[in-house]
């Protein structure tokens, strides 16, 4: 199976949150295509987390973006160098107020392979 294969590389956006990169890349059986890639400050974390009566805790919020109230897990970013399980515990301490007496990391995922460089 061929490989995509990278010819040129623009900035698009550069920030703290977020950079956006187009690639020039040569797509066998299709050609040569502009690629959009994504690079976000850190990996990103999140948790479901549940009680001793097995209840769910998720933020009600509004996303401006989308105009909706929608649930959500907590989740946000690893610093540089910090342990996924204790990035995930000050995440959900940051997001609710609440502190896990434990973490247990279940999965790791690239949720967005195809265009994000984390």
């Amino acid at each position: 199976m061929a490989e995509w294969q990278p010819y040129g590389r623009r900035r698009v956006h550069d920030s703290p949150w977020v950079g956006v990169w187009l690639d020039e890349v040569d797509v066998p059986g299709l050609g040569r295509i502009d690629h959009h890639i994504i690079r976000m400050p850190g990996a990103s974390v999140t948790s479901v987390v549940t009680d001793d009566q097995d209840r769910i805790l998720l933020l009600w919020r509004h996303r401006f973006i989308t105009g909706r109230w929608v649930w959500e897990v907590p989740a946000g970013w690893a610093d540089p160098g910090e342990d996924p399980t204790g990035a995930i515990a000050r995440e959900i301490e940051e997001e609710t107020g609440w502190r896990p007496s434990s973490v247990e990391p279940l999965v790791e995922y690239d949720a967005l392979a195809g265009i994000n460089t984390m």
